[in-house]
């Protein structure tokens, strides 16, 4: 089994000097119903910059947002950390996958004997509400992959 850190979503108070500046660097491409500005890009590395919250009761003390894989960090991310010292950032939430070499329809996740909820969507298992302060998404890793390579099984936990 591999463990990896999957993706990583961190959270900052930046002055409105720093805002300008990332806006400039990083044009907003798409709208989003949670926040002003929103950066994202998926290749060549998974990115996402998120800032100034229409609604700040959610993160109410912070006004910006990256998300990125912390295995494989942009170059994106680091002319970020760049302008802003990475000490003032802080992490909101960590994804972390568990990669195992059994086939997908031969796996199976015991859930914890509580009222968890339990939701499918295709092939996809999800354990947890998505607001919780822990959820599990099982799935099968062998579909992602055989679109860019030929590979082995691979059945994948997020948590």
């Amino acid at each position: 089994m591999k463990i990896t850190k999957d993706k990583l979503r961190i959270v900052a108070t930046l002055t409105s000097e720093e805002i300008e500046r990332i806006k400039i660097r990083f044009p907003s491409k798409r709208r989003n119903p949670y926040f002003k500005h929103c950066y994202f890009q998926r290749k060549p590395h998974f990115f996402a910059v998120w800032l100034l919250l229409i609604k700040p009761f959610v993160y109410r003390y912070f006004n910006a947002m990256l998300s990125f894989n912390p295995a494989n960090p942009p170059l994106e991310a680091m002319e970020i950390f760049n302008m802003i010292e990475p000490e003032r950032w802080k992490v909101s939430r960590l994804y972390i996958a568990l990669d195992f070499l059994t086939a997908y329809e031969d796996c199976f996740l015991l859930p914890p004997p509580t009222n968890l909820k339990i939701s499918r969507y295709e092939t996809t298992l999800y354990y947890g509400a998505a607001k919780s302060a822990l959820t599990v998404c099982q799935y099968n890793k062998q579909k992602q992959l055989k679109e860019l390579l030929s590979s082995p099984l691979l059945s994948m936990v997020s948590i």
